[in-house]
C-alpha cells in the first residue's frame, strides 16, 4: 500500500499509488524470495526487522517506516532505500537498478507533483523494458517447474468455475522450504433434495 493512502484516508487516490503499491510487492519479493518459487531460507535478524517494519508489523509502524522512504525522517530517504537492497536476495541483484529508478521516479513525482506524478505509468514502463532488454535469458530447471505448477493451477482454477465444481485450494504459492505439489481437481456433489425428499425424510425422523 502507498505510504499517502496508509495514513491519509480518505485520500485523492492516483495512478502514482498504483505504481508505488506495485514498487513494494517487487521489494518483499526480493527481499523474501531466492528465486523462482522458492522461500528464502538465510534469514538474518535485520532481514526479520525490515520485513516486520515495512511489511507485517503494526499499522502505525508500516505506516513510519514507508513514509520515511520518501520523506527525510531522520537521514536521507535514499539511505533507507539502500538498507532495504542490502538485504535483497543474490538471485535478484540484475533488479537492483530497475528497483533504484523506480524508487526515485516515485520521490521525484511525490516531491513536486509535476512530470514524474502525471506519466508516472510511462516512466515505469521503460525501466521495466530497459531492465528486461539488459537481462540474460535465465530459463533454468527451477524456473520451468515453477511456469508448469502455475499453469497447473490457473488451468485448474478456471476449469472449477466454468463447470461450476468444487476444487481442492491448491497455494499460489509454494510452502515454505518445500515445492508445492499440485492436485487433481475434485468434483464434489451437494446434496440435492425436492421438496418431497425433504418432507420424507422429515418424516421418518
Amino acid at each position: 500500500m502507498s505510504h499517502q493512502i496508509i495514513l491519509e484516508d480518505p485520500l485523492s487516490h492516483d495512478g502514482i499509488h498504483d505504481l508505488e503499491s506495485f514498487w513494494w510487492i517487487l521489494v518483499h519479493t526480493v527481499l523474501t524470495s531466492a528465486g523462482p518459487g522458492k522461500w528464502r531460507e538465510d534469514r538474518s535478524k535485520s532481514l526479520d526487522l525490515l520485513i516486520a517494519g515495512y511489511f507485517d508489523g503494526p499499522h502505525l509502524i508500516m505506516a513510519q517506516c514507508k513514509w520515511r522512504i520518501f520523506a527525510r525522517l531522520g537521514k536521507d530517504p535514499e539511505d533507507w532505500v539502500n538498507d532495504l537492497l542490502k538485504e535483497m536476495h543474490p538471485y535478484f541483484e540484475p533488479l537492483r537498478d530497475l528497483i533504484f529508478s523506480w524508487w526515485a521516479a516515485l520521490k521525484t513525482g511525490f516531491d513536486h507533483e509535476g512530470y514524474e506524478y502525471h506519466n508516472i505509468h510511462d516512466i515505469v514502463l521503460s525501466f521495466l523494458n530497459l531492465t528486461i532488454e539488459k537481462l540474460n535469458d535465465t530459463t533454468d530447471e527451477e524456473t520451468e517447474r515453477e511456469d508448469r505448477r502455475r499453469r497447473s493451477y490457473q488451468d485448474g482454477t478456471k476449469a472449477a468455475i466454468l463447470e461450476q465444481r468444487c476444487v481442492e485450494v491448491v497455494p499460489i504459492s509454494p510452502k515454505k522450504a518445500t515445492q508445492a505439489q499440485t492436485t487433481n481437481a475434485t468434483t464434489v456433489e451437494p446434496e440435492s433434495l425436492t421438496a418431497s425428499d425433504r418432507e420424507k425424510k422429515r418424516f421418518k425422523k
